[in-house]
């Protein structure tokens, strides 16, 4: 609501209008709100909103799979996923860790890769995999 001349209106979908104000303002990035609200909702975890004046919280965008946002009221494109991490489903809050074993190589990745025979990955959320203690890694030396 904001006042208008003497009489008091309800603000449109996509605006709010703080207490005691004389006009309505525009629900900026990340935000949307319905018809006569006092303030903009924030899109939740998982979600983002790239434009102005949403009126409903089916407006926002879930991040693609390999992206997260874990900030509500994001307003851009969800991050990609950090090397060593994966997001196999889109909505994801938190991008989860590889486990040892297996590795992400690339940001933005939606699964995690097993290391290959004779490689492995010491620790949760790595982005390679390394020779094993036992193996012998020669590089550019003939036998």
């Amino acid at each position: 609501m904001y006042v208008d001349g003497s009489a008091c209106a309800t603000c449109p979908q996509g605006t709010y209008s703080p207490p005691a104000s004389a006009s309505c303002t525009t629900c900026q990035v990340g935000r949307y709100a319905g018809a006569g609200q006092g303030e903009c909702t924030l899109c939740g975890q998982g979600k983002y909103l790239d434009f102005t004046g949403a009126v409903a919280e089916t407006q926002c965008k879930v991040c693609a799979k390999g992206k997260y946002n874990d900030v509500p009221g994001l307003g851009t494109d969800c991050p990609d996923c950090q090397k060593g991490k994966f997001a196999a489903a889109t909505g994801y809050p938190l991008c989860k860790d590889c486990i040892t074993g297996a590795y992400a190589s690339q940001e933005g990745s939606e699964e995690c890769t097993q290391c290959e025979v004779g490689k492995h990955s010491q620790v949760t959320g790595s982005g390679k995999c390394s020779c094993l203690s036992s193996t012998l890694q020669h590089i550019g030396t003939k036998l």
